[in-house]
């Protein structure tokens, strides 16, 4: 069963800095990445807060809008006018992350359906 978890105010953010923000209608599209790594949006996030390949003095926050884990949960990381750090098109897309390393395995097809 898929479980939409709100996380918003449970996940990891920085003490001072907050995303930019943007009106809905703003957003074309989403872009779908991986994080290259664990299946933990608690520890992905925690890693963004503090110094990271990102910025040097941390994010705000959880660079997505949404994480999705490998069995399919669905946790909402930020709002959707959040501008999240997570490309170079950050304020015309809606950025989601799924867990797992996809230079090495494939996502898994609950992440996918």
């Amino acid at each position: 069963m898929i479980r939409f978890i709100d996380a918003r105010k449970l996940l990891p953010t920085h003490p001072t800095k907050e995303f930019e923000r943007r009106e809905v209608e703003e957003i074309l599209g989403g872009v779908v990445h991986h994080t290259a790594g664990g299946d933990n949006p608690h520890n992905t996030a925690a890693y963004h807060v503090g110094p990271n390949h990102i910025s040097s003095t941390g994010c705000p926050g959880l660079c997505y809008s949404f994480y999705i884990t490998k069995s399919a949960d669905i946790h909402w990381a930020n709002d959707i006018e959040a501008i999240t750090w997570s490309q170079s098109s950050n304020r015309k897309y809606l950025a989601i992350v799924c867990g797992g390393d996809f230079s090495k395995e494939s996502p898994t097809f609950a992440q996918v359906f």
